[in-house]
């Protein structure tokens, strides 16, 4: 939107975007500093920290994509259950902005919002039950979004691979010569793609 919007350069929106994802990895280092810094093990606080510079992260947040926005969203849902007594409208925000964004994200970030809820023991028996309700309105709501979006016939693990086939296939077309052939990776290197490629002299 700054280009078509306001006819800004395609830097401006690098830098945007980037912005963007710095505030989420900046939110990100302010939740685990505490946590890391008073643990005293040394294996714990190096671990902790090196999650923050996974390549990946930073090379898919750093440009014009949803990834930055996620990123942000994810941010904002831990800011608030940090403190849900308080901040709760942030949690939601952020659960709201990663749904907008990217559908199936938003409900798997949910989902784990939602367990999480139920599993508070400082929450009372009734707001416990008004999440529940709402969450699984808003969980029901959302499936059928995304299987609409997806043209799902069904909810089914045969079509859900059904279309990411077809999405890989649809990106294959495109012959952007930055395809990662997932397909024929098994789970190890699906796992090191995911987390730390394209490498360097990619």
């Amino acid at each position: 939107w700054p280009s078509k919007v306001l006819g800004l350069e395609f830097w401006f929106g690098n830098v945007l975007y980037a912005g963007i994802s710095w505030l989420g990895f900046r939110e990100i280092f302010s939740l685990m500093r505490p946590y890391i810094a008073n643990s005293g093990n040394r294996v714990l606080v190096a671990s902790g920290w090196l999650i923050l510079f996974l390549p990946n992260a930073h090379f898919w947040s750093s440009g014009v994509g949803k990834e930055a926005w996620l990123l942000f969203g994810l941010a904002l849902v831990l800011k608030g259950f940090s403190s849900l007594r308080v901040n709760w409208f942030i949690a939601v925000f952020g659960l709201l902005l990663a749904f907008w964004v990217r559908p199936a994200f938003g409900i798997v970030l949910g989902s784990v919002s939602f367990v999480f809820v139920l599993a508070d023991r400082n929450l009372g028996l009734k707001t416990k039950a008004l999440v529940g309700l709402i969450g699984l309105l808003a969980g029901s709501l959302g499936i059928w979004k995304l299987s609409v979006m997806m043209h799902l016939e069904d909810i089914s693990l045969a079509s859900i691979q059904q279309f990411s086939a077809s999405q890989l296939d649809f990106l294959a077309g495109f012959q952007a010569d930055s395809e990662i052939p997932m397909g024929d990776y098994n789970w190890l290197q699906r796992f090191w793609a995911l987390l730390f490629r394209p490498s360097i002299w990619e």
